[in-house]
């Protein structure tokens, strides 16, 4: 029980510096304890432990009225290894693989990034096969595969069925920039040289691929995290400008809303009747829409009117498949 608690306490310290450091001066003791569902005095024996330096690390953590901020974060060591240390992690992973309970595709994305290390005269002895890996279509396979091609810059001929065609399958060439995990997928962040754009890859749609010897530069005016952001969420089907989007919350959905930090460019005014007024500089996306679908009649779209347009029909549509199914109930 001791180690569980110990463990818990871990997280909840690194939990801690993620949230502080990537949101200052939202989070008061007040909130965290409630977050974390301890008491206040726990936080603040939290919060000196990563003051003093316990561990080595000495965070400059400061509050202010609204809450706890950083200087600066320190900056961690970073790890380089022998080749025998390298090889040995290596195995280890790899036996891991073949255990219950662990998460093979977190396993396969480390295979990767350690494989990346070694000469390349070296890889075919360290993997059975690379490149083309249709006849055996695992997800970790692929995504070992993916990181690869990240690491070395490669890149790779994939077969795609796209939700926007029907599921039709199309033969493309990319140059993987990322792979990430959204939701309970992987996603290749590539510039397909079929589109001519960059484009967002589901890994469960990808039926097939295989790793070329070409290489690619990732452009110098590209940032990963300025193309994530441009938009809501990770899926992309429109190509539509960044505009200002402006939504009146009422309660209870405006308390939810505005206790959360969904986008950085997002402003909250709050209003004498609780209402809050939500504005976001976005592309609107198919996330961002159903997203203010789900508040139904607790949210109004004031901005942009192709939005309330948007959602106007599909509450029509719902209204009337509801009244349709209640007609032939009723028969």
């Amino acid at each position: 029980m001791e180690n569980l608690q110990e463990t818990r306490r871990t997280a909840r310290l690194l939990d801690l510096i993620w949230r502080i450091s990537s949101q200052p001066r939202r989070w008061s003791r007040k909130h965290l304890a409630e977050h974390y569902r301890v008491s206040e005095r726990q936080i603040t024996k939290d919060l000196d432990l990563l003051r003093n330096g316990q561990y080595g690390l000495r965070f400059e953590i400061h509050r202010s009225l609204d809450g706890y901020f950083l200087d600066q974060v320190p900056r961690l060591p970073t790890a380089s290894f022998a080749f025998e240390e390298a090889l040995a992690m290596l195995l280890a992973i790899q036996a891991g693989r073949t255990l219950a309970g662990v998460d093979g595709e977190a396993l396969a994305a480390a295979v990767g990034r350690l494989e990346s290390l070694f000469p390349r005269e070296l890889r075919p002895v360290l993997r059975a096969a690379e490149g083309d890996v249709a006849d055996a279509p695992k997800r970790e396979q692929m995504l070992a595969a993916l990181h690869h091609a990240v690491g070395e810059r490669r890149q790779v001929r994939i077969e795609y069925a796209a939700t926007s065609h029907q599921g039709q399958v199309t033969e493309r060439i990319i140059d993987p920039y990322a792979v990430i995990p959204y939701v309970k997928s992987w996603h290749v962040i590539a510039y397909c040289h079929l589109r001519q754009d960059v484009r967002i890859f589901k890994l469960d749609r990808v039926r097939r691929l295989n790793l070329l010897e070409s290489h690619f530069a990732v452009p110098g005016d590209f940032d990963l995290a300025e193309f994530l952001t441009s938009g809501w969420g990770l899926m992309r089907g429109v190509t539509g400008p960044v505009e200002e989007v402006v939504l009146r919350f009422r309660p209870p959905a405006a308390a939810f809303v505005a206790e959360e930090r969904w986008h950085k460019t997002q402003r909250i005014e709050r209003e004498a009747d609780g209402a809050i007024l939500f504005r976001v500089t976005v592309t609107v996306t198919p996330e961002l829409q159903h997203w203010v679908l789900k508040y139904g009649r607790d949210v109004e779209v004031l901005a942009p009117a192709h939005l309330r347009e948007w959602v106007v029909a599909e509450a029509r549509a719902v209204a009337a498949q509801g009244e349709h199914q209640g007609q032939a109930a009723a028969d």
